[in-house]
């Protein structure tokens, strides 16, 4: 039983930390990851391309982040590294269809 009690706890600690994460950043812009090819993340409310050294994004799609579930907003959020030009292709096929 302590054993439930615990896990329990641990998934309403980390849910309540990534809500207020959420609710704290839902302008918040994304860190980009410096291997990467590009990373796709947020800026200004919005889903874009950033290059790895660039505060700028390369381009900003017309896709609001808040109109997407909790848990790819907080993945856009941290930053999606991409490795080539065709990954992010495809990535991008996902918020733009």
């Amino acid at each position: 039983m302590q054993g439930v009690r615990l896990w329990t706890a641990t998934v309403l600690m980390v849910t309540a930390a990534t809500v207020a994460a959420l609710l704290v950043g839902t302008m918040g812009e994304t860190k980009k990851a410096p291997t990467a090819y590009r990373t796709i993340g947020v800026f200004e409310g919005q889903v874009a391309v950033f290059r790895p050294d660039g505060d700028t994004p390369e381009r900003v799609l017309d896709t609001c982040v808040l109109t997407l579930p909790p848990e790819e907003q907080a993945l856009l959020r941290a930053g999606i590294a991409v490795a080539d030009a065709n990954e992010l292709a495809v990535r991008l096929e996902d918020y733009t269809s």
